[in-house]
C-alpha cells in the first residue's frame, strides 16, 4: 500500500478550475484503484507562513497502480486545466504506517 500525502497550492483567482480539474483526476485516480481519504483545506499559519490551499491524503495499492494513474491518457488530458489552476504541487509518498495504539 503507498499513501500520498499532497499540499496543492491554487493560483489565485482559479478556484473553479482547480475544483474542476481535482474532480476528473480524482475520478481517474479512483479507476486505478486510489482511495481519496480525506481533502481539507487548512487555516492560515499566523506567521503568515505560504500554506496549503488544499491538501490530499490518498492511498492506492501500489507504486506501479500510481505510475499507472499518472501515464492515464485522461489524466494527461488535462495538463492544461492543471496548469491554469495549480500554482504549485508537494508530494510525499509512504509505504509505513505508524500506529501508536489507542
Amino acid at each position: 500500500m503507498l499513501v500520498i500525502i499532497a499540499h496543492l497550492y491554487i493560483h489565485p483567482g482559479q478556484e473553479a478550475a482547480f475544483h474542476a480539474y481535482e474532480s476528473q483526476a480524482l475520478a481517474c485516480f479512483r479507476r486505478h484503484g486510489g482511495e481519496v481519504l480525506a481533502a481539507f483545506r487548512p487555516r492560515p499559519d499566523a506567521s503568515g507562513k505560504p500554506t496549503p490551499d488544499e491538501i490530499h491524503v490518498l492511498r492506492i495499492g501500489a507504486q506501479e497502480q500510481f505510475a499507472a494513474f499518472r501515464a492515464d491518457p485522461a489524466l494527461l488530458a488535462l495538463a492544461d486545466l492543471r496548469g491554469q489552476a495549480i500554482a504549485q504541487t508537494e508530494i510525499f509518498f509512504s509505504q509505513e504506517i505508524v500506529e501508536y495504539g489507542g
